[in-house]
């Protein structure tokens, strides 16, 4: 049973003292806060603690939002630690701007740590975690963790994690939390709405500490799974998400028709599940990408119900004109607008799928994704507004130029089977990977495209041996090669240190995969 305490705030010297009221106390880096205690309480104890501070709460029951938000300012790190992991019972309601938003309001950039752990939410209205609102100021946090907590959803807009539409920058990890819904048919478990960075967009991210993390989580879906436990759009932050469980929910991305898409988006050792109580048992859209920047799919498994409809999709708006789209046609100045116009009408497409915000290219890839032991690819979506001709998705995006794919579920068996090197992506051994191979046959992009090798003996950016949630681990760390240039083979892609550095502690180290070489200076994905 949820109550609410009758509350009285002292201060004396500028911190609050405890006694049969709830309340915080403490001094310096060390804090304790009572059951019941409020969110204007723990505002005041954050105003006289030190940077760096952690504030412990006693197990019971807590009722928050309504309004007032705890507010860790941008020159002060403060986490947020339940004394038993799940004892803290938080009831939150009050529509937006949420319950904790850390690094408000001003806007400006921070490296210090915030955390909130160990607590139980239960939604009434509105968003738990809230970073900003539409008219907020630039803001970067590098160090976020939100982890070991649980929340129970209700069938509505309930997010548990959202944020703004200005230009937003969030680094860090969101690990081993619980979150179960009765119905995934409205609510969306994380949230992500940041604008476009037009004087400083974010390029070439992928595999470095310049993304939010999220690893080793549950969330499921009694029902439903027409929503997605993610929508994201706005090129600011770009998505890491890996080895987690998801039952009846898709991942899920807007694209450039929502101020450009994600940068960057990376869906990988993620278990995905749908049973008979699903909108689509048959997992279909279980990934949707609505077409944006740099993406790779891969060694994710899905369950489905019935047999598996197309579990990984990528569409482009602009390539088939919906009612207000700019469109990529040859006339549009954003795009790359090559020769002849009546070939390439308009591609490069401005940060089309495949393509960085500078132009570039950087192909999308899916490899080692199953289902019951079968080779799932990306699929190509046409036309996916329904919108009448004409349609230019068979010209913008091409597989083999800007999106690559799996030949097989099966791993090499010698340098030349069951990849050969001519098209798609094959996965083995380094000794095993062909000695030939076949580059983008487009002047334009020499040596930024061509086929693609997983070698799973290669890099050591996996220092886990087992994965809490249950999620088929990766083996061994593997590293993403490219064939550059006819026969030449190039460091494309390793992923982030896993698990992330915040998870034990440590501060991101900065930079790429961990314990590859180097790529070429055409190559800018890992450092």
């Amino acid at each position: 049973m949820m109550r609410v305490l009758g509350l009285t705030l002292v201060i004396v010297f500028g911190w609050t003292v405890s006694g049969a009221e709830a309340s915080c106390s403490g001094s310096g880096q060390t804090w304790n806060c009572t059951a019941g205690t409020t969110p204007a309480q723990i505002n005041a104890a954050i105003a006289s603690a030190s940077d760096g501070a952690t504030f412990t709460f006693a197990a019971g029951s807590y009722t928050w939002g309504g309004g007032t938000v705890i507010a860790p300012p941008l020159d002060k790190g403060i986490s947020l630690v339940c004394e038993s992991q799940g004892a803290c019972d938080v009831f939150y309601s009050g529509g937006f701007p949420g319950v904790w938003r850390p690094g408000c309001c001003t806007g400006g950039s921070s490296s210090r740590f915030y955390r909130i752990s160990g607590f139980h939410f239960t939604a009434g209205t509105g968003a738990t975690i809230w970073f900003a609102w539409d008219d907020s100021p630039e803001t970067t946090l590098s160090q976020l963790r939100v982890d070991h907590n649980t929340w129970t959803l209700g069938d509505d807009d309930i997010w548990m994690l959202t944020s703004n539409r200005t230009a937003l920058y969030l680094y860090g990890v969101i690990d081993h939390n619980v979150i179960t819904a009765a119905s995934m048919a409205n609510t969306i478990a994380f949230q992500y709405t940041a604008g476009y960075d037009s004087s400083s967009p974010p390029l070439n991210r992928m595999g470095t500490d310049r993304n939010l993390f999220v690893e080793d989580n549950v969330i499921t879906s009694t029902v439903g799974g027409g929503a997605g436990c993610l929508d994201a759009f706005g090129t600011s932050t770009g998505w890491v998400w890996r080895f987690n469980t998801i039952t009846n929910c898709r991942l899920t991305t807007h694209g450039v028709m929502h101020s450009w898409g994600p940068s960057n988006v990376e869906y990988y050792g993620n278990r995905l599940i749908y049973n008979a109580s699903a909108t689509f048992p048959d997992g279909f859209r279980a990934i949707h990408h609505q077409g944006s920047g740099q993406f790779g799919f891969w060694k994710n498994s899905f369950t489905s119900a019935s047999p598996l409809g197309d579990a990984m999709a990528v569409l482009h708006y602009r390539s088939f004109q919906p009612a207000g789209a700019p469109a990529c046609n040859g006339t549009n100045s954003l795009d790359g607008n090559r020769s002849p116009s009546s070939t390439y009408l308009g591609y490069p497409c401005f940060h089309q799928p495949g393509r960085d915000l500078d132009g570039l290219l950087y192909p999308g890839f899916a490899f080692l994704n199953v289902n019951a032991a079968t080779n799932a690819k990306v699929d190509l979506e046409i036309n996916g507004s329904g919108s009448g001709p004409p349609d230019y998705t068979n010209t913008h995006f091409k597989f083999d130029r800007d999106v690559y794919n799996a030949v097989g579920a099966s791993a090499q068996s010698s340098s030349t089977s069951p990849f050969n090197g001519t098209t798609g992506i094959g996965h083995g051994t380094l000794a095993n990977r062909p000695a030939t191979c076949t580059t983008t046959t487009e002047a334009a992009d020499a040596g930024r495209g061509g086929v693609l090798y997983w070698a799973t003996d290669q890099g050591n950016w996996n220092s886990s041996t087992s994965n809490p949630n249950g999620v088929q681990q990766n083996g061994a760390d593997g590293v993403l090669y490219m064939c550059t240039a006819t026969n030449t083979w190039s460091v494309y892609y390793a992923p982030y240190a896993y698990p992330h550095p915040l998870q034990s502690g440590g501060a991101p180290p900065g930079g790429g995969g961990g314990g590859v070489p180097s790529a070429p200076s055409n190559l800018r994905i890992v450092p």
